[in-house]
């Protein structure tokens, strides 16, 4: 049975090719102009890369054709899916079988490899207070919060964090939150009552996160270390399902992306990691998805960022829209709606100069009248290369695209101008329907089950009984 059409097995072979430009390169679909194969170096990849695109628009196809690639390339793969609705990704990240490939899911009932921040390998070259910093921004305890006083709530919290990190050394999530519990109901004469008080958000966001099994499982021997993706090729895929669990799930994948990051520091990076992030957005809150841009070409890390449209980015805190497009080299865009926007994508296209001839007809002769030219003018017009009722094309065509990249490199010789990408599926339909009823992985040697939590108790009748009265008056005499 074929599963691939013939421009993907093009793409396919380019990882075998004895051409090393060709060998570097991503093949995202055809150059609609010429019908030759539109390839990206990936140079210019690992400088990240934005999708853009509505519902039913080709994202998570064109995500799926990047994701397959990838995974037969000897690069680490990490995908943070934050839609968590189809397993259709999960075979294009297995790509080959000898891989390591590994699975992480809050999700009753589903099998799910365990990562305990905890216990990884940098975790102990890290001072208290860094620490402090890491949980809190990633929990967005030291970030998201808006409104009078935010300065003072939030470096309670940092407070908070840090005063606990200092006197204990918890190995969970669960028992950070427990040890802050008892910080800040308690009574301690090393932190005003005010700054307890305060840092009680702390408390909360640790206690959500607490409640994540693959997180807080201590002492397993088989569970994910975020330092091997920079020495050894491996496949780490995070399903954060959004229904019911919009606010966990961001916090979950912050927490994964900075702990990726600090581990960067603490090992020798002989692979590079490319980290693919569906419906990106839903991780935005908090100030660490800034730093993760501009920094993560140092950390070896490649990023594409994948969502429905720019105005996602926009937060009460922050516009992270000028961010964004300032540090992802690659812009790859289905179809746009907004007229403000296609302006701007006429004018990003630039111009072209033509001559535009203007003739002049009258009507000659004395006794037989006929019209003949009698004047013709040349001027020199400036004429836009991408016209508007062109992108209004492009946008009505799911199978059409525009991709910008901001420079030249190896095969990709377009400039910074808006080119025009065919591509349809790259897999069979057949195989598109397999992929998308692909049952959740079963539990393998170091996974766990997530059950549901125990619920506590019913009280006795005993503990029901109202305290006894005490006897108001003078004792009767013997």
């Amino acid at each position: 049975m074929k599963i691939y059409n013939k421009w993907f097995d093009r793409a396919m072979y380019n990882g075998y090719s004895p051409n090393p430009y060709e060998r570097e390169c991503y093949t995202l679909g055809v150059n609609e102009d010429n019908g030759s194969p539109f390839m990206v170096p990936w140079k210019l990849i690992s400088e990240h890369m934005h999708l853009e695109g509505p519902p039913g628009g080709g994202k998570t196809t064109a995500t799926a054709n990047v994701l397959e690639q990838g995974s037969r390339r000897l690069i680490s793969v990490v995908v943070i899916d934050c839609k968590g609705d189809s397993n259709e990704l999960i075979p294009a990240a297995i790509g080959v079988k000898a891989k390591p490939f590994r699975w992480i899911i809050d999700r009753i009932g589903c099998s799910s490899h365990t990562l305990n921040l905890f216990e990884q390998h940098h975790w102990k070259h890290l001072s208290p207070a860094q620490k402090a910093l890491s949980i809190g921004t990633a929990l967005g305890t030291l970030t998201s919060m808006a409104g009078h006083g935010v300065s003072w709530f939030q470096q309670s919290s940092a407070e908070v964090y840090q005063h606990t990190l200092e006197r204990t050394q918890p190995k969970s999530f669960k028992g950070l939150s427990e040890a802050i519990d008892s910080v800040v109901c308690g009574k301690n004469k090393h932190l005003h009552h005010e700054i307890r008080q305060a840092g009680l958000q702390a408390f909360l966001d640790t206690r959500r996160v607490g409640s994540v099994q693959a997180l807080n499982t201590i002492g397993n021997p088989h569970g994910i270390q975020l330092s091997e993706l920079y020495q050894a090729i491996n496949t780490l895929y995070i399903s954060l399902p959004s229904a019911g669990n919009h606010a966990l799930s961001g916090m979950i994948g912050r927490l994964i992306l900075g702990s990726l990051f600090d581990a960067a520091a603490f090992v020798k990076r002989v692979v590079p990691v490319l980290v693919i992030i569906d419906e990106w957005q839903k991780l935005v809150a908090g100030g660490l998805l800034e730093t993760l841009l501009t920094q993560a070409r140092s950390c070896g890390v490649a990023l594409i960022l994948v969502n429905q449209t720019l105005e996602d980015l926009v937060t009460k805190e922050k516009d992270f829209r000028p961010t964004m497009k300032a540090c992802c080299r690659c812009h790859w865009q289905f179809g746009e709606a907004n007229p403000q926007r296609q302006v701007e994508l006429s004018e990003q296209g630039g111009t072209y100069e033509d001559v535009e001839v203007v003739s002049t007809m009258g009507l000659t002769g004395p006794h037989i009248v006929k019209w003949a030219l009698t004047t013709q003018s040349h001027k020199i017009v400036q004429r836009q290369r991408l016209p508007i009722n062109e992108i209004k094309r492009v946008t009505g065509d799911p199978r059409l695209s525009f991709f910008t990249s901001s420079g030249d490199h190896g095969l990709y010789q377009y400039g910074p101008y808006p080119q025009i990408v065919k591509s349809d599926f790259h897999i069979t339909r057949e195989e598109y329907e397999r992929r998308k009823a692909t049952p959740w992985p079963a539990p393998v040697e170091g996974c766990i089950v997530t059950e549901m939590p125990s619920m506590p108790l019913p009280p006795t009748p005993e503990d029901d009984e109202p305290p006894p009265v005490p006897r108001i008056g003078r004792p009767k005499k013997a």
